[in-house]
């Protein structure tokens, strides 16, 4: 066999070409499109992705992260307004994010900022569409960290392939407090 036909036959047979190269995977290396099989490599969501708000995001079509997969999320934001009211859930600004995950998963959620008179709160909700209400009894609800205290956080099993929306309110306090909303998929 001639040393031309080798090569052919090891690169057929999925062989590495020098002793001590792995073979060569199906990721091609893109973090832009996710054309591979494999999860939690450079084209998924993974550790230290960083988002951050763009507005308009509180209005349907929320602003879209995606398919997350294991690893950490890291959101920052501002609130350009604080309120709440009965009648109006939050009377100032919000900021809501869309996203799915690859697989069933644990998740942690932990919004944290630095002013100690600001009352920050957040809340998970699946399934949300142009028609959805959004209130503290809303039937899409999932959960929420809505204390007094900071940092909110909660953990929440989620179901892979559903869109979810999480939701950063400025309930009282300053104008413009600036948040970071940290997103770990276990």
């Amino acid at each position: 066999m001639t040393r031309t036909a080798l090569v052919f036959l090891m690169l057929a047979l999925g062989l590495p070409l020098l002793p001590g190269c792995p073979p060569e995977s199906d990721d091609d290396d893109s973090a832009v499109d996710d054309d591979d099989t494999t999860t939690g490599d450079d084209d998924d969501m993974t550790a230290s992705d960083n988002v951050a708000d763009s507005e308009p995001n509180d209005v349907y079509p929320f602003q879209d992260m995606g398919v997350l997969d294991v690893g950490r999320t890291v959101i920052t934001g501002t609130l350009t307004t604080a309120g709440a009211s009965a009648s109006q859930f939050f009377a100032g600004d919000m900021d809501l994010f869309t996203f799915q995950l690859v697989n069933a998963a644990s998740v942690d959620f932990s919004l944290a900022w630095n002013t100690a008179g600001d009352d920050l709160d957040v809340l998970l909700f699946a399934s949300l569409n142009d028609t959805s209400v959004l209130s503290w009894d809303s039937p899409n609800k999932i959960t929420e960290s809505a204390s007094t205290g900071r940092p909110e956080e909660f953990t929440s099993p989620l179901s892979g392939n559903v869109d979810y929306t999480v939701l950063v309110g400025n309930f009282d306090g300053d104008p413009n407090a600036a948040y970071t909303l940290t997103i770990d998929v276990n």
